[in-house]
């Protein structure tokens, strides 16, 4: 009987630890706090843009194009040559020295050697390296594509202001400086005019008997009233197919915008009208150069 007891009690006292265990994890283990949250989805959308795709023109080698006589925009490669009479491109460069142009060649009557790397010796002028010109092929000439390279609005209203004026049109509307107009040759200025000289196309003759081997006098307006197909350049230019000539040093820190015909077939039926302007877009100076024949 004692020992039916000792039994029981032995169980009871597991039972009992057991239930307590049980009680105390029920009691003392916090369950997971659940946090609600609302998560904003930004969807971003992204657009490729549409690139057009603007189409090269045709590229021709000299003897190509000669050949192929194609009409609208080309690029024709080959090297750059100017033996005093204007550029062209030939095909090849003879080995001489210096050299010449060898077998085709092609004119460039407007061509502008701004920013290409040019030799020069015994007044020959060339390009070492093979140049790709864009322009479109005219006559069995290329012509190259107008680019006013930083010419402003303002820059080309002024230019057409003197043109109409050279063809017979008013002067009032002449932006001049306040203290008159020097008029001059190159780099010399020889005359000047006032307000009320302006409108007489007579005063704008610079009395000189001789310039460059052409005789005078000499009329700023003159060539710069033909009907030719002209270009405008800002900056220094080249003496057709020699280096640049210097501004006026009175005039040199002012704006310098060139006008120059295009369809010249060699040096002797070039020249370019230069005018000198200022930040308010006033004329102090026009000057007018030729090649010597």
């Amino acid at each position: 009987m004692k020992r039916l007891l000792i039994i029981l009690a032995i169980v009871g006292l597991v039972l009992v630890s057991c239930g307590g265990e049980e009680t105390s994890a029920s009691s003392t283990t916090a369950l997971p706090t659940t946090t609600s949250t609302t998560s904003t989805v930004v969807t971003t959308t992204t657009t490729t843009p549409t690139t057009t795709l603007v189409p090269s023109p045709p590229s021709y080698t000299v003897i190509a194009l000669i050949e192929a006589q194609p009409t609208g925009e080309v690029e024709v490669s080959g090297s750059l040559f100017n033996g005093g009479g204007g550029w062209s491109l030939c095909s090849a460069l003879m080995e001489s020295f210096p050299p010449q142009c060898g077998g085709f060649s092609l004119v460039i009557p407007n061509f502008d050697p701004t920013g290409v790397e040019i030799v020069s010796e015994q007044g020959i002028q060339w390009s070492d390296q093979i140049q790709t010109v864009r322009g479109e092929f005219v006559d069995d000439r290329l012509i190259v594509a107008e680019m006013p390279f930083g010419l402003s609005a303002e820059d080309i209203a002024i230019v057409e202001a003197f043109q109409s004026f050279a063809q017979g049109g008013d002067a009032d509307g002449l932006p001049l400086a306040a203290d008159g107009l020097a008029l001059g040759l190159a780099n010399t200025i020889i005359t000047s005019l006032v307000a009320d000289d302006v409108s007489d196309r007579n005063n704008w003759y610079v009395d000189q008997e001789a310039f460059r081997g052409w005789v005078g006098p000499f009329s700023v307006l003159e060539l710069f009233a033909e009907e030719r197909p002209t270009k405008m350049l800002l900056g220094p230019h080249n003496h057709c197919a020699a280096p640049p000539v210097p501004a006026p040093a009175d005039f040199a820190d002012l704006r310098r915008v060139s006008v120059f015909p295009t369809d010249a077939t060699s040096c002797l039926e070039w020249w370019t009208v230069d005018f000198f302007i200022d930040t308010a877009d006033d004329v102090h100076a026009i000057t007018l150069d030729r090649w010597e024949p």
